[in-house]
């Protein structure tokens, strides 16, 4: 039988290929534990290009209340400030355009809308 055609399984806790609960997720934007919100990814949008190199997201991204309504407000400025202060501190000044901005805005254009997780 051709593995193409067997649908696959989610793990237990998760529904349509993302988790219900929190549990063992940090948000995407900050790193926070405290995550309450999954967003489902288009699997057809979420490959770009970062210094010439094929990039893809993850079928989702999690995100704490605090980021999610950052999300929602659509303050691209505030949500890079929110990730150079976590997680993507890393990233030197002069990426901040291929490593922050660019996976943001393929979040942003292959977000499916946001699910509440089970607390």
């Amino acid at each position: 039988m051709d593995s193409d055609l067997v649908p696959e399984v989610d793990p237990p806790g998760w529904v349509d290929g993302v988790p219900t609960s929190g549990r063992g997720q940090v948000c995407a934007l900050c790193a926070s534990r405290d995550v309450a919100w999954v967003h489902p990814l288009a699997a057809h949008l979420v490959t770009y290009r970062e210094h010439g190199k094929q990039h893809t997201l993850p079928t989702f991204w999690v995100l704490c209340d605090r980021c999610e309504q950052l999300h929602a407000s659509g303050n691209v400025d505030a949500a890079i400030d929110v990730m150079r202060a976590a997680e993507w501190s890393w990233v030197p000044e002069n990426d901040v355009a291929e490593c922050i901005v660019k996976p943001l805005e393929v979040f942003r254009r292959a977000d499916r809308g946001a699910q509440r997780l089970e607390s």
